[in-house]
């Protein structure tokens, strides 16, 4: 008898280049990515439950209308384009996800509670946030999704070119994570 497997996706790991500042002028930021892309923008509204862990950062992404992530990255925390690994598992069965919850809220107890409604925009490699955090404000983040072949100094140049661009400043840039803002952790 075979057993029946889970409906996921196999973990994978990837890389991203990544800046994260507030977003003082949101009106010419969006305008400029307007210039950048023609493509349309995505907005959704997400919850990120972050867990305690002995290295990098772990949650579980619940986005309305979308499959639910348990995503673990490290990144460090400095302000500017930085390297930023990560790996996800995809879950497709919200009875799955909501059990994992349960599990980690017991074996490794929540940090906190990320909400945030997000407007995506693609440029080129690169996915562009703006981000309305609850209890923090807007930001704005760039992920530059690095190809295999690239190296982190050409990822870092595409942000500092799209930061000029979109007129990102560098007295606007943060070098923590929402959670971290949020819970005084920074």
């Amino acid at each position: 008898m075979k057993i029946p497997l889970l409906n996921l996706k196999l973990i994978s790991m990837f890389r991203n280049i990544e800046i994260k500042a507030k977003a003082t002028s949101i009106d010419t930021i969006r305008a400029a990515l307007r210039k950048l892309t023609e493509l349309p923008h995505v907005i959704m509204q997400q919850e990120d439950t972050f867990f305690h862990t002995t290295n990098g950062r772990l949650k579980l992404r619940q986005v309305e209308g979308y499959p639910a992530e348990l995503i673990h990255y490290d990144r460090p925390d400095q302000k500017g384009p930085k390297l930023s690994s990560y790996e996800k598992q995809v879950f497709q069965n919200v009875d799955e996800v909501e059990g994992l919850k349960k599990i980690l809220k017991k074996s490794l107890k929540v940090r906190g509670v990320v909400r945030k409604q997000r407007e995506l925009y693609i440029v080129d490699q690169t996915r562009v946030h703006l981000d309305n955090v609850e209890k923090l404000g807007i930001f704005i983040e760039l992920e530059v999704c690095l190809k295999e072949h690239q190296s982190i100094v050409e990822g870092q140049n595409i942000a500092n070119v799209l930061m000029k661009q979109l007129d990102v400043k560098d007295e606007d840039l943060v070098s923590y994570s929402y959670i971290d803002m949020l819970t005084g952790t920074n």
